[in-house]
C-alpha cells in the first residue's frame, strides 16, 4: 500500500539530487580522435582532463580488483580446490591482482598522455 508513494518520493528525490558526473562518457576511440584533432590550447586541456578522469576511473578499478583479491585470499571455510589442487587455488586471486596491475599501468599511461597534452596546450597558448 505504501510502495507506490514511496517509489514516487524516491524517484523525485533522485531526480533532484546532483548527478555525480554530468560529462558524457568518452570511449577510447573518441578520446583518440579528440587527441588527434586537438589544435588549440583549450582542446588539448580538454583532452588532458579526459585522460586524467580516465586515470582516476582506472585507479578506482584497480582498487576494486585489489579488494576482491584480498577478499578471496582471506575467505574462510572449506575450499575443495585447495585440498585437491593447491597450486590452482591461487588462480582467482592472482587473476584479480593481474587485473589490478593492468588497470594501474593503463592509469599511468593515461596520466602520461594527460601530461603530454598539458605541455602541448602550454606550447600552443604561447
Amino acid at each position: 500500500m505504501f510502495r507506490i508513494p514511496l517509489v514516487a518520493v524516491l524517484a523525485a528525490l533522485s531526480m533532484m539530487a546532483d548527478p555525480i558526473d554530468q560529462a558524457p562518457k568518452v570511449d577510447d576511440k573518441q578520446l583518440a580522435q579528440l587527441a588527434k584533432e586537438a589544435r588549440t590550447a583549450a582542446e588539448h586541456n580538454r583532452v588532458a582532463a579526459l585522460h586524467e578522469k580516465r586515470a582516476e576511473a582506472l585507479e578506482a578499478k584497480a582498487k576494486e580488483h585489489e579488494m576482491e583479491a584480498t577478499r578471496l585470499e582471506s575467505r574462510q571455510g572449506y575450499n575443495p580446490l585447495m585440498h585437491k589442487w593447491p597450486a590452482m587455488a591461487r588462480g582467482p586471486i592472482e587473476h584479480q591482482r593481474a587485473k589490478a596491475m593492468q588497470a594501474r599501468r593503463a592509469a599511468r599511461e593515461s596520466l602520461e598522455l594527460a601530461a603530454r597534452h598539458r605541455e602541448l596546450a602550454a606550447k600552443s597558448a604561447a
